[in-house]
C-alpha cells in the first residue's frame, strides 16, 4: 500500500508542476493575445467598409488566375440555372 501512495503523491507532484507551467505559458500567451488584437482592433473594426470598397473594385481577366477563371464561370452557370 505504501508503493501505492508514494507512486500517486509523485504523480501528483508531477502533474501540479505540468498544470502550473501550463498556466504560466497561457498567462503569457494571453497577455501577447490581448496586446496584439488590441493593435489589430483598428483593422478589425473596419473590415465592413474594406469589404464594401473592395467589391466595387473590378479586375481584368488577364490578372485572374486559371482556377479563379474556372470558378467564375462555373458561378455563371450557376445563376442561368436559378
Amino acid at each position: 500500500m505504501g508503493c501505492q501512495q508514494f507512486a500517486l503523491r509523485v504523480a501528483s507532484t508531477a502533474l501540479d508542476h505540468h498544470v502550473l507551467n501550463v498556466a504560466d505559458v497561457l498567462d503569457d500567451f494571453v497577455g501577447c493575445a490581448l496586446q496584439e488584437l488590441e493593435m489589430q482592433a483598428p483593422l478589425i473594426a473596419s473590415v465592413d467598409a474594406d469589404m464594401e470598397v473592395i467589391s466595387r473594385i473590378r479586375i481584368h481577366r488577364n490578372f485572374l488566375s486559371p482556377a479563379a477563371l474556372r470558378a467564375m464561370k462555373q458561378y455563371a452557370q450557376l445563376l442561368r440555372l436559378e
